[in-house]
């Protein structure tokens, strides 16, 4: 029964990514392109791997990564449904593609990093208020400790980490 119930979450949520995916490649390619342009000419600018804050492995970018998600939100097909579900690069999950075409229609590249840091600095002061509430100083301090360890500056101006920071911050609260 309970396997039954997980099959049956599982299907819908696929039918939901599809779906998100879909509609999001039904926004006009051209109302995108010139953010997206730009974005991928200021990281051909700014390198593969930059550094930023301090000269440590630390505190990089991956640009390489980041440059593949821009690249997708272009459609490869006329096809919405054959955009959606063939991104062209396997080994990696799309499902950016559902925040990141709407964000390029609205925000350029720089725009979208800022909303990143003031998304990730919202959760992280959110969920070191609940963990200060219902565990107390010293966990809510750990977390502090271990966030500045995970290269905090560096997250949110990443494509790449973010998606995956957000998701897990969300989960913690």
């Amino acid at each position: 029964r309970t396997c039954l119930k997980c099959i049956k979450y599982v299907f819908c949520a696929v039918c939901v990514y599809v779906m998100l995916l879909m509609l999001v490649f039904l926004i006009p390619d051209k109302a995108i392109q010139s953010h997206r342009d730009d974005a991928l000419a200021y990281l051909s600018q700014e390198g593969e791997y930059p550094k930023m804050f301090f000269e440590s492995a630390n505190a990089r970018l991956d640009n390489v990564t980041d440059r593949i998600m821009l690249e997708k939100t272009m459609p490869e097909s006329e096809n919405v449904l054959i955009s959606a579900m063939n991104p062209g690069y396997a080994r990696y999950w799309h499902g950016y593609l559902a925040v990141l075409r709407p964000l390029l229609l609205v925000f350029d590249y720089f725009e979208i990093r800022f909303l990143g840091y003031s998304i990730s600095a919202l959760l992280l002061f959110l969920l070191f208020g609940l963990l200060l509430k219902h565990e107390g100083w010293g966990v809510a301090m750990v977390f502090a400790a271990s966030t500045i360890l995970v290269r905090f500056l560096v997250v949110p101006v990443s494509l790449q980490f973010s998606s995956c920071f957000y998701i897990m911050m969300l989960f913690c609260i």
